[in-house]
């Protein structure tokens, strides 16, 4: 039986064979974290397009209720108000006199 001792220059040929592997395996998972980060980035940028498409459909959305609101709150205020009789400033001046003058004459009959 005869048992082969590997000799000095199949020794360094297997371990520069054996560095190249490693070396190749590092490439090979460094390019795999560059596509996955790269696949990120992609995914990050594309949600935030959407993000910003979804914001502006909300804002356009926002101010049409927003100006759909104003109106019918007007619409309702002039329903609400259309019996009400129109008071100028000398309807409230004299309705403030005649409120003192009635308040000076509780005053005068309750002493």
């Amino acid at each position: 039986m005869t048992t082969e001792t590997p000799t000095l220059p199949n020794l360094t040929a297997e371990f520069l064979d054996a560095c190249l592997s490693s070396t190749k395996a590092l490439n090979w998972s460094q390019d795999q974290l560059e596509t996955l980060a790269s696949s990120w980035i992609k995914q990050a940028h594309t949600m935030r397009h959407d993000g910003e498409k979804v914001f502006e459909v909300l804002i356009a959305q926002a101010k049409t209720h927003s100006d759909e609101m104003a109106r019918l709150t007007e619409q309702n205020l002039a329903a609400a108000t259309q019996h009400v009789p129109g008071w100028d400033l000398l309807t409230v001046g004299d309705l403030r006199r005649q409120v003192a003058d009635l308040s000076a004459r509780v005053d005068a009959l309750s002493k």
